[in-house]
């Protein structure tokens, strides 16, 4: 799934769970299931990476932290929040880290094979479908709460 469901699901977690010792370790975990629904996020590249992959991740990533900023801005948790979203994302960082440093030690390598494992990929219609409905239900209960 792209970063910016992943990012807003964390922060609809990090704003209805007040206690971040529980909102932040949930939202790691909440990567995994999204990324069993079927989705599109255009693979899990390797490198030497293509530009335009390079910067289609950093558009990707900008706009949901942008959107996230926007919304908690001010808000008392903000920061609980914006902790809650980054660890939502995390389990993709770990798994980027180790494709591109090619780690070797073992609880690393069995993570990065579930994770990929778990990829519930699908074509680009119906994928990008499926995270924009996520993305949307997301900012609702963000936007509600």
């Amino acid at each position: 799934m792209l970063s910016t469901p992943h990012l807003l699901v964390g922060a609809a977690i990090g704003q209805i769970i007040p206690n971040p010792a529980l909102a932040i370790p949930l939202s790691f975990l909440s990567h995994f299931p999204l990324d069993a629904v079927p989705h599109w996020d255009g693979g899990a590249p390797k490198p030497p990476f293509k530009l335009t992959t390079v910067l289609k991740t950093i558009l990707d990533l900008s706009f949901g932290l942008a959107l996230i900023f926007v919304i908690t801005s001010g808000k008392q948790r903000e920061l609980s929040i914006l902790a809650s979203s980054l660890a939502a994302i995390s389990p993709d960082i770990i798994q980027g880290t180790i494709t591109i440093l090619d780690l070797k030690w073992k609880p690393l390598k069995v993570f990065a094979t579930f994770h990929l494992n778990i990829q519930g990929r699908i074509g680009p219609v119906i994928g990008l479908y499926t995270s924009a409905v996520t993305a949307v239900i997301a900012l609702l209960l963000l936007l509600k709460s």
